[in-house]
């Protein structure tokens, strides 16, 4: 089902007016739907079972009323044994896809100190493109993590291509915004990427990335698009099938190298242009 979808299984469109004057452009409604018939308390009861026998399961969401960004253990969600478990792993899921202003938040009910209250969450992703655990992230709030060993190996695994291929940007606000987001999301998960490679070097865990490379050029007209997504499925598919070759390390900045024919007496002026010196 999941590769013939198309947007509108996911989410609802609303009009321009009512987007603007509510809290979203799109409700994720649909999502939560397809929510309820594939992560059932049967699925949560093998994930249980999977979390008591050590292996962990991490969502990260942005509590926008903090401004923090916050990881769940869904493992440990899925073992609580709680009545409201079930619901609440949909919310953290469904909240993980609520990018802000694009589609409506999700409203959390919490717990602490006592109180009770709800928090506005929304894609992790406004706060870290991508995260390991709370070990390389250590200034991170953790939601319910619990401590364990790290381990001497970790894989990371991106669901993007590393850097923007060049093309002309329309002289559009629409246009430019859009491509203004594009740019800042790619050089968040740079730096992401960076920052837990720095944190795995000192506690000597060894790094392997993975990420869609430069030779994956299918066309993606819209998000959610059915060609796009099976096209993807078969590269990672064909990538995984094989010996495939992990990335010891972040992949090189290219910044780009501009040449012109300037007169450097020219640009020397342009620098000096508000100095008393220049002639």
């Amino acid at each position: 089902m999941i590769l013939s979808a198309g947007p509108e299984s996911f989410f609802h469109r609303r009009s321009f007016l009512s987007g603007l004057l509510g809290d979203g452009f799109a409700s994720s409604e649909p999502l939560e739907r397809v929510l309820a018939t594939y992560v059932t308390a049967a699925v949560l009861r093998e994930i249980a079972g999977e979390y008591r026998h050590g292996r962990d399961l991490y969502i990260m969401t942005t509590d926008l009323d903090a401004g923090v960004p916050v990881i769940w253990n869904m493992g440990a969600i899925a073992a609580s044994d709680s009545p409201d478990a079930l619901m609440l792993f949909r919310q953290v899921m469904r909240a993980s896809t609520a990018i802000p202003v694009a589609v409506a938040p999700i409203l959390i009910s919490v717990t602490a100190g006592g109180r009770h209250f709800q928090e506005l969450h929304v894609d992790g992703s406004v706060t870290h493109q991508v995260f390991l655990d709370p070990f390389s992230l250590p200034q991170l709030r953790v939601s319910n993590v619990q401590a364990s060993a790290p381990s001497c190996r970790a894989f990371i695994i991106i669901n993007s291509q590393m850097g923007l291929s060049r093309s002309t940007t329309p002289r559009r606000a629409l246009r430019i915004g859009e491509r203004s987001i594009q740019t800042l999301v790619q050089v968040e998960a740079s730096n992401d990427i960076a920052s837990i490679f720095t944190a795995l070097q000192r506690q000597d865990i060894q790094f392997n990335l993975a990420y869609i490379d430069s030779d994956f050029q299918a066309l993606h007209p819209h998000d959610f698009d059915p060609s796009y997504m099976r096209a993807l499925f078969s590269y990672a598919q064909r990538l995984g099938s094989g010996a495939y070759l992990w990335r010891a390390a972040p992949p090189p900045a290219q910044p780009s190298n501009r040449s012109a024919s300037v007169n450097p007496r020219e640009t020397l002026l342009l620098r000096c242009a508000d100095c008393s010196d220049a002639r």
